[in-house]
């Protein structure tokens, strides 16, 4: 098969079963499995495939059609222009969260040897983008779970920076090994209603129930990441959460209410608040 046959295989069968980007994807399966460019695509369309390459593409292309996320049959993703790791089990990067990482290290660059916390890090996209593009910061990464904090060490390895990872539940009492003084605290919690979980795009339905489910009103994990992590906060110190549709209200309310003050929004290139943020009062501490 060449080039050419399998781009056309690969095009038909994605847009056959309704994926929107599916030129996009199928030239990013066969990037993945032969290592050709985009340009290769178009420039070599009669290149011959060797015959392991081509059983890797049209696995892919099944499991693909078949709903799995094309990030986790990849095994990588690009986040801040970097390299990550993914696996069932941690929640897929986006594009959107780029505005809170943006965020964070910019702040931090304001800080000598800025202290920062990522609760809930997943993959480690926030936490791994920021120790790399901070010289002097002191980066924690912080998850519940096993898969999330193997995935954010393996992460800053690829990426040759050095993140404490540790196990954390953000609904429950901070570990005594995080210490506090942070300088800024980030999240990306699970914000999605647990009434709109089964209604969800059956990609995003295989991503960790865990890293999705915010409760009975999405709200969840924005009340108690106040209410028990605040404290870990320098007077002053910055606390920044993405958001979901509609939520920048009701989280800026939660974080007035917990002593935060300037609290900030960032909308998303569609023009819907994703990051809402804030600083502690130094009075509240």
């Amino acid at each position: 098969m060449t080039l050419q046959q399998i781009r056309d295989r690969a095009e038909a069968q994605l847009k056959a079963s309704g994926i929107e980007e599916y030129k996009r994807e199928a030239r990013l399966i066969i990037s993945e499995y032969t290592g050709f460019s985009g340009a290769d695509l178009i420039l070599k369309p009669e290149t011959a495939l060797e015959r392991s390459a081509e059983e890797k593409i049209i696995s892919a292309l099944s499991r693909r059609t078949a709903g799995e996320p094309l990030q986790y049959i990849l095994g990588h993703w690009e986040f801040y222009s970097l390299d990550f790791e993914v696996c069932p089990g941690v929640l897929i990067p986006r594009p959107e969260t780029e505005l809170l990482a943006q965020l964070v290290i910019k702040k931090a660059q304001e800080i000598n040897r800025a202290r920062l916390l990522d609760l809930c890090c997943g993959s480690g996209c926030i936490a791994v983008a920021a120790a790399k593009n901070l010289n002097d910061a002191e980066v924690y990464a912080a998850d519940l779970y096993d898969i999330p904090l193997k995935m954010t060490k393996r992460n800053a390895g690829i990426n040759g920076v050095s993140i404490a990872a540790l196990k954390a539940d953000a609904l429950g009492v901070p570990p005594a090994e995080l210490g506090g003084d942070f300088d800024i605290i980030v999240s990306n919690p699970p914000y999605i209603p647990e009434g709109d979980m089964p209604s969800l795009q059956r990609e995003v339905r295989l991503e960790p129930e865990s890293a999705l489910n915010g409760g009975n009103d999405g709200l969840m994990f924005y009340r108690l990441i106040c209410r028990n992590y605040t404290a870990l906060l320098k007077p002053g110190g910055m606390l920044a959460f993405e958001v979901g549709i509609a939520q920048a209200d009701a989280v800026s309310g939660i974080m007035r209410e917990s002593g935060f003050e300037d609290i900030c929004r960032i909308a998303d290139y569609a023009a819907i608040d994703r990051v809402v943020y804030g600083t502690l009062n130094r009075r509240s501490s």
